[in-house]
């Protein structure tokens, strides 16, 4: 990720996913991610990609968050 503010943005909605378990898949695959090794920056960095790419969808179909979407292209990660 390029943009510093976009960065910093992006992993503080990680981090707010992470603590607050909403949703549980991202601790799920955060946890899954530190476990096989990643450091948890670079984990978080993954989980932001996803959800970055996720965010491009809603914007260009102009739908709601897909969680299942989402969560289905967290558990492909790693």
């Amino acid at each position: 990720m390029s943009n510093k503010y976009l960065r910093k943005s992006l992993l503080q909605v990680i981090n707010n996913q992470i603590r607050n378990n909403d949703p549980p898949c991202t601790k799920q695959t955060f946890e899954r991610l530190v476990k096989t090794s990643y450091p948890q920056k670079r984990a978080k960095e993954m989980i932001a990609a996803v959800l970055i790419e996720e965010m491009f969808y809603i914007m260009k179909q102009n739908k709601p968050f897909d969680e299942e979407s989402f969560c289905k292209k967290l558990n492909d990660l790693g």
